[in-house]
């Protein structure tokens, strides 16, 4: 058997030969991880350097020995783990320019979904965003001006004549329909909803005012339901602890099961219904109390949809996700950023509406001043200053000297104004 060192060296030469700038370590004893290599390379999508990691393994396999142990139960003795630091690049016009339209709709699907994921990682939006932006928009350029694939023409075959329909018979009437053996019962209850759309085609995106009546309506449809289901179950509650009293009334209290009498079969068996009904009772109150509260949890987010923070609070939102669509396009993307800009707009008009139609915000910040007094839902504070979209309060979590900047839909109202 190889050494550690003897294992290392020839990894690293059969690595050397296949042309990979590799460095080679080997861990302690022959548990997981056994080798740990690292790879530097030049590759321009996520895909290819998976292959390079297979590769990198079947040569480490073969140099050391250990390739005919893969499939065995103890694989994990000689895995490897390959670091692949991989340096992206975008291709020069004439690689592209070389790649087939396949390859260039693969490229783009590719790099959208990469996309994609670094747009939702607002911390990942640096050089390696603005590079895919960049591949993105030259396989684009590329797509737009390849040659389209021919497809071989094929002769259509003549159509057989049709078969003759066969005559229908005739259902008989007024005969009760049987139901078979496979019949299942409906249940009891409606199931949960789902996003679906309510005749049955499924969501189908449109403006945004759409979206939020289409939530607000399965919202009221929500509340609805919980309340109902709430009451079947209270009511089978009810009926299961009536059943407990029928069971256990008739027995004097205290008395005991007479063992060897010829009572005591039926006393047991009484008792075990009676456990059973309570069991039931239990169970059916608690999914009460569950739906009533979810059914209260609905009716609270429909009744929120008007609450002037909450509107407020949306428009704010509105607010920043324009101001990164904008900063995304001026720093070159060209994917979706026009979409999400109007996106943003609607959803800025919307709540604006809204926030008109029940009245307003009750306080500007132009009507607070510094050494005013303001109520909010967590004690009144003393207000430090006055910023363009906050206000600065002194005594914060009791502390007398700590600061901290509300936003204007937490404010309720001011309780003293500065003195002149």
């Amino acid at each position: 058997m190889a050494t550690q060192q003897e294992e290392t060296t020839a990894v690293r030469r059969a690595l050397k030969a296949a042309g990979y700038n590799a460095r080679v370590r080997h861990s302690t004893g022959t548990g997981s991880f056994w080798l740990k290599i690292s790879i530097i390379g030049t590759w321009t999508d996520r895909d290819f350097r998976d292959h390079h990691y297979g590769i990198a393994y079947a040569i480490a396999q073969k140099a050391a020995g250990r390739e005919n142990l893969h499939d065995d139960i103890q694989s994990d003795l000689f895995m490897v783990c390959i670091n692949l630091n991989y340096t992206p690049r975008i291709p020069s016009p004439e690689e592209y320019a070389a790649m087939s339209r396949e390859d260039l709709e693969a490229r783009e699907y590719s790099l959208n979904r990469e996309l994609c994921r670094l747009e939702s990682y607002h911390s990942l939006q640096g050089d390696e965003y603005d590079r895919v932006n960049a591949d993105l928009a030259n396989t684009a350029r590329a797509l737009a001006t390849a040659v389209p694939v021919e497809e071989p023409s094929e002769e259509v075959p003549e159509a057989a004549p049709a078969p003759e329909p066969e005559p229908e018979i005739p259902a008989l009437k007024d005969s009760p329909e049987v139901p078979g053996p496979d019949a299942v019962e409906e249940p009891t209850e409606a199931p949960e909803e789902t996003d679906e759309a309510a005749d049955g085609s499924g969501y189908q995106p449109g403006s945004y005012a759409d979206d939020v009546a289409r939530r607000e309506a399965r919202l009221g449809r929500k509340v609805e339901k919980r309340a109902e289901w709430a009451e079947s179950r209270q009511a089978k509650a009810e009926a299961a602890n009536k059943r407990v009293h029928g069971l256990l009334d008739p027995i004097p209290l205290g008395q005991p099961i007479l063992v060897g009498h010829h009572s005591e079969k039926r006393h047991r068996r009484t008792l075990e219904k009676a456990d059973a009904a309570m069991s039931r009772a239990v169970e059916h109150h608690k999914m009460a109390e569950h739906h009533a509260h979810k059914s209260e949890a609905c009716a609270r987010a429909l009744e929120k949809q008007y609450d002037p923070g909450f509107c407020y609070r949306r428009i704010e939102d509105g607010n920043r996700e324009l101001r990164d669509a904008e900063r995304r396009k001026a720093r070159g993307c060209v994917v979706r950023v026009d979409e999400q800009i109007a996106q943003a707009k609607e959803k800025i008009a919307f709540w604006t509406a809204r926030l008109n139609e029940v009245g307003g915000m009750s306080l500007s910040l132009d009507q607070i001043h510094k050494g005013d007094t303001i109520k909010t839902s967590w004690g009144s504070f003393e207000v430090v200053k006055v910023n363009k979209k906050t206000v600065t309060i002194r005594g914060w979590l009791r502390i007398p000297d700590m600061q901290y900047n509300l936003r204007l839909d937490d404010i309720k109202g001011i309780l003293k104004r500065a003195e002149a």
